[in-house]
């Protein structure tokens, strides 16, 4: 995203600059400006990310790990990778012939009538 950015960046620049030469007519003017804004939006997006509220984020820069994002609107560097996981908790279906079954710390099965 970062280099499509600068690509956009990089074309309105040379269209305005061609349009400011007298070389281009209004339709090189116009391409130039959104040519320029799409390219600034794109690269602010880079540098945010959002952290929905069912989510944490452990962001990751050049191999080395940071602290964990709650949720919420993060600002962060374009190589920085951002991995989530889910905070819902599991849903359980447990009527019916539906069984969970559970070890103990000795590896042994516990049903669910002992205790």
């Amino acid at each position: 995203m970062l280099i499509l950015s600068l690509l956009f960046l990089a074309v309105g620049i040379v269209l305005l600059i061609l349009r400011w030469r007298k070389v281009g007519s209004w339709p090189v003017t116009l391409g130039g400006i959104v040519s320029g804004v799409l390219g600034l939006l794109l690269g602010l997006t880079t540098f945010v990310h959002v952290v929905e509220p069912t989510e944490v984020a452990v962001p990751t820069s050049l191999g080395k790990v940071g602290r964990t994002w709650q949720p919420g609107l993060h600002f962060k560097s374009p190589l920085t990778d951002v991995t989530t996981f889910s905070t819902r908790p599991a849903d359980l279906d447990l009527t019916g012939d539906s069984t969970v079954e559970v070890r103990s710390s000795e590896g042994e099965f516990c049903s669910p009538t002992s205790r």
